[in-house]
């Protein structure tokens, strides 16, 4: 039984299926093999024969008992039970036979083996099962036999007997076990076969259920489709026998042309799709095909000058053919002739010979021709062969695949011949059928399609005004790119009201045409010969001249990765046919628009960078009178500090008493003297400061400075003026030991100007503090704080500034607003921070941070050690 007639896909069930087919040939070969054993018995142990054939009769019914129970199925137990208890009842039974012919000394403990290996050979499945059996079948026959007396050598013949059945034990469970993976992986493989015909068997319905949809989709849209053509053919037709201006007739020949081309085309599709759903049918008839050949080829002569040549039609020649049919071979024989054959020169030769059961017709042009390894290619559904160099009109690849079907559905035969540059010949062979007593029946001619049209397109005849006056006015150039007349036509009619238009009918004309007057925009269709649209763009973008300008791309190929890969290759815009002719005009305004914009952008950035060139001069020159204005003013301070010092001189010898003693108000005189001089000097250096700082020639001699000393030097300093101010001033160091790396001078004049400002605007009675602890990793925290005004919420922002003075609380500006913008400036020079916290009313905080002196040392000792490439 194999798992494909099994119900159920589960493995366990194929297998309990699988071992109760295998348990009835098991039985079968017990129930025969225990009388056939009679005869060893008879043979050699006829003197135990009354027991032997108990015993024997026991097995018998043992058998026949689980042999019907398993045939009738009556039982729900597994099969492995079955499979056990024919283990244990051969081998219990012949155990039993070894107690009565001398124990294990008795040659027929090899019927142990025999059952072990039958067992395992028919019924290889469950190597649990057959380890249970085999377990308890030894168990029992050395449990019964060491029970009895032994007689002598038993015990080597036990040691002996043990060795075969132990490894016929082994040897049983390896096979039973590989041959159970074996299964279990042969019975995956089939059920997943089974699985895969049935998802094969789904899907060719499925497939079949498509194809009746499409066969049905196919015969609705065959009047769907033809309704509306029939009519729009018919309107056009009727509009060419009205009175016409020269443009309008124009217009309405296209889209009679071109209505014409579309039923030719689904016609074609349609013919195809029977073919393909085995609905197509022969209405044959005897026809001369001569005549049929001379009507099909008038069809195609439309000009003055003769260009198909025709042999073999002077008189009848009858065969049985579809005339429709054939009428469409020949048809579109001829139309894959001239699409390969140039325009002005090409010709076509068209023959027929007949013979007694075959007639053959041979179409031969002096086209381009076609690759030999492309012939056997060009019949086939969907194919064209045709490379863009040599493609010139449209087409859809079906033509010669339909020529095909139709021939093979005649019986006959169709094959091509090509040389490259010299032409191709197809030839169609078709069997005349019974034709000897059968009438001629006239062609009707309306049975003929219409053809595609060839040659020169009447469209084309006599080149546009806009075309030829393209060069001449003010309005945007637009240049058209189309293989197709019509299409070219139809655009220049929609925008030469607005713009001057130059067309061009593939990608290297319009290159060459747009080197020698460039277009202000490209309107290009993707798909064209020698060179197409995506080529053009790549052109034109490598062009130095052309490159910037806008690209619009027109295809029939609709969907977004044909929207992405036009404008990955640098297309502006992509336009699908069929358009509408507002949106196009206005995507082409938009991009006209955008270019206009991008010049003019172009030559305000051109401006730009010419301001920005004087605003560098300007910014050189204001450099230059910057350093100027540093040395001005370091001449001036100079010049100014010189008399100060003879004035403070002068004023310290007087209050001396050098020139005799002084009142207590001529004192006071002096002291407000030396007072005033102090601050012009420290003025001065602020301004002496505050120029290099921003001439950029500031130096700092930095080295580690014992930061608390300082403070205390600094607080020294200033206790004149806090006692005159009746202030309490004081100095606080969490640890004194703390280092900083800066300039001394410049720490001592940042903290002078810190609590010099901090005095100014605590009143009497107040406290001024300058507190000195370890602040974040690598820096040491200083804070100047004051129990003064307060600064307002709104001038915090604005202390560091230059020139900025705050006010007090009395209204009264105080100072000249450079103190604390030069400490700014020292701290964040020194790799610290400065910042202020201040609470109106209340007070102010100031605090900044400096980075410790073992901070900056191991940075140093880091650069110095490293080790750099030579």
């Amino acid at each position: 039984m194999s798992p494909e007639d099994l119900d159920s896909s589960s493995y366990d069930a194929w297998r309990q299926a699988f071992a109760r087919d295998r348990l009835r040939t098991l039985y079968y070969l017990g129930l025969a093999a225990n009388p056939v054993f009679l005869l060893s018995d008879l043979l050699f142990y006829r003197d135990h024969l009354p027991t032997l054939l108990t015993i024997r009769l026991i097995l018998e019914m043992g058998f026949l008992l689980v042999f019907f129970t398993l045939v009738r199925r009556r039982s729900a137990a597994p099969p492995q039970v079955a499979l056990i208890l024919w283990v244990l009842i051969g081998n219990l039974c012949i155990a039993q036979m070894t107690v009565h012919l001398g124990g294990f000394t008795s040659a027929y403990y090899n019927g142990l083996n025999l059952v072990f290996l039958a067992a395992a050979v028919i019924v290889p499945v469950s190597w649990t099962s057959h380890v249970a059996a085999q377990a308890t079948t030894l168990l029992y026959y050395y449990g019964i036999n060491l029970l009895q007396p032994l007689p002598a050598g038993a015990a080597a013949a036990a040691l002996q007997n043990s060795f075969f059945l132990l490894w016929t034990c082994v040897a049983c469970l390896f096979s039973v076990y590989l041959y159970e993976s074996l299964q279990v992986a042969e019975f995956k493989a089939r059920l997943a076969e089974r699985r895969a015909r049935e998802e094969l068997e789904l899907s060719h319905n499925k497939l079949l259920e498509l194809d009746r949809l499409k066969d049905q989709f196919f015969a609705n849209i065959n009047h769907e489709l033809r309704t509306p053509l029939t009519l729009s053919l018919g309107a056009f037709t009727t509009l060419l026998k009205t009175p016409l201006p020269k443009e309008s007739e124009a217009v309405v020949r296209s889209g009679l042309r071109n209505t014409s081309r579309l039923l030719f085309l689904i016609n074609e599709l349609l013919e195809l799709a029977r073919f393909e759903s085995g609905r197509a049918d022969l209405r044959t008839a005897c026809v001369d095909l001569a005549a049929l050949m001379r009507n099909v080829a008038a069809n195609f002569e439309s000009s003055e000058r003769q260009r198909i040549f025709i042999d073999g039609t002077t008189s009848p020649v009858p065969a049985l053919v579809d005339v429709r049919k054939m009428t469409k071979v020949l048809s579109n024989l001829l139309i894959n002739a001239f699409k390969f054959s140039d325009p002005e020169e090409g010709k076509v030769w068209m023959a027929l010979a007949s013979e007694h059961t075959e007639v053959t017709i041979t179409i031969r042009d002096n086209g381009i021709g076609i690759p030999e390894n492309q012939l056997d290619r060009i019949f086939d559904r969907f194919t064209q062969v045709e490379g863009q160099a040599t493609r010139r009109f449209e087409g859809s690849g079906i033509g010669l695949a339909l020529a095909k079907e139709i021939v093979t559905l005649h019986g006959g035969r169709i094959a091509a011949q090509s040389t490259i540059g010299e032409g191709s010949t197809f030839t169609v062979t078709l069997p005349r059928g019974d034709v000897e007593a059968l009438p001629l029946v006239a062609i009707d001619e309306a049975e003929a399609p219409v053809p595609l049209p060839y040659g020169k397109d009447p469209a084309t005849d006599g080149e546009p005004e806009s075309m030829r006056d393209a060069a001449d006015g003010d309005r945007p150039m637009v240049l058209v790119v189309d293989d197709n007349a019509d299409m070219r036509a139809y655009l220049t009619r929609l925008l030469a009201d607005e713009y001057r238009v130059i067309t061009a009918g593939d990608g290297d004309d319009a290159l060459q045409k747009a080197r020698r007057l460039p277009p202000a925009l490209v309107v290009a269709d993707i798909m064209m010969p020698i060179m197409t649209g995506h080529d053009l763009l790549k052109a034109i973008r490598c062009d130095d001249v052309l490159s910037a300008t806008p690209v619009i791309l027109l295809t029939a190929r609709a969907g977004t990765d044909a929207r992405v890969e036009s404008l990955e290759a640098g297309a502006d815009d992509y336009v699908s046919k069929p358009f509408n002719e507002e949106e196009l005009l206005a995507r082409i305004k938009n991009q006209l628009r955008i270019h206009s914009q991008e010049r003019e952008l172009e030559a305000k950035a051109t401006q730009l960078q010419q301001l920005y060139s004087k605003l560098e001069t300007t910014n050189r020159e204001l450099r230059e009178l910057s350093l100027r204005k540093s040395e001005f003013v370091s001449i001036v301070s100079h010049d100014l500090r010189t008399p100060l010092a003879a004035i403070g001189g002068f004023v310290d010898n007087l209050l001396d008493c050098i020139g005799g003693p002084l009142t207590d108000k001529q004192r006071r005189y002096l002291d407000r003297i030396k007072s005033n001089i102090g601050r012009l000097v420290r003025m001065i250096n602020d301004l002496l400061d505050l120029s290099k700082i921003e001439a950029g020639t500031m130096r700092l001699a930095s080295k580690t400075v014992a930061i608390a000393d300082l403070a205390e030097t600094v607080v020294d300093n200033l206790h004149m003026l806090a006692r005159e101010k009746h202030l309490s001033l004081r100095t606080t160091a969490a640890d004194k030991d703390l280092s900083v790396f800066g300039d001394p001078d410049k720490l001592m004049q940042v903290l002078t100007n810190l609590i010099q400002n901090a005095c100014k605007f605590t009143p009497a009675g107040g406290e001024v503090r300058l507190d000195i602890e370890a602040g974040e990793a690598g820096f040491v925290r200083l804070c100047v704080a004051d129990t003064g005004c307060g600064i307002p919420p709104e001038e915090v922002p604005h202390v560091f500034e230059k020139f900025y003075r705050g006010t007090s609380s009395h209204g009264d500006v105080r100072g000249a607003g450079l103190g604390l913008a030069i400490a700014k400036h020292f701290v964040e020079l020194q790799q610290g921070r400065i910042w202020v916290e201040s609470v109106l009313g209340q007070g102010s905080r100031f605090y900044l941070t400096l980075p410790l002196a073992q901070r900056v040392n191991a940075e140093l000792e880091a650069v110095t050690d490293r080790h750099w490439p030579v």
